[in-house]
């Protein structure tokens, strides 16, 4: 679900390919009733340049409408590759 309300939360643009590495410190804290209505906050934690590109990390909470609690909460990590990589030859 998490990369759907992502889609419309945020767009990553620019780059030759973006690596889902998955997800880290995935919590339910609440259940999340069926027909609920639902959004992403996403909240950038961490962008670490590397040799391969940047290691982004970004928490999603999936709130739930009318609740005080979320229904999930995940840390969503992705390498942004560029177009092109320092020092190196792409295809």
């Amino acid at each position: 679900m998490i990369p759907l309300l992502a889609r419309d939360a945020y767009s990553l643009a620019g780059f030759r390919m973006l690596v889902n590495y998955g997800l880290d410190r995935v919590r339910f804290p609440a259940i999340v009733p069926s027909g609920s209505r639902v959004r992403d906050r996403a909240t950038l934690i961490s962008a670490e340049p590397g040799e391969r590109g940047t290691r982004v990390v970004i928490r999603h909470t999936v709130e739930i409408e009318g609740a005080s609690v979320p229904g999930c909460v995940a840390d969503a990590i992705t390498l942004l590759v560029p177009e092109r990589l320092e020092g190196r030859a792409h295809d």
